[in-house]
């Protein structure tokens, strides 16, 4: 839960596309 939030706010502060790359690889 918490994560998802985390990298919900990274997407809202950076461009999807990376944003993206970075939950791939942290998943």
């Amino acid at each position: 839960g918490a994560q998802k939030y985390d990298w919900w706010a990274y997407v809202s502060a950076r461009p999807r596309n990376i944003a993206f790359n970075y939950i791939v690889r942290a998943a």
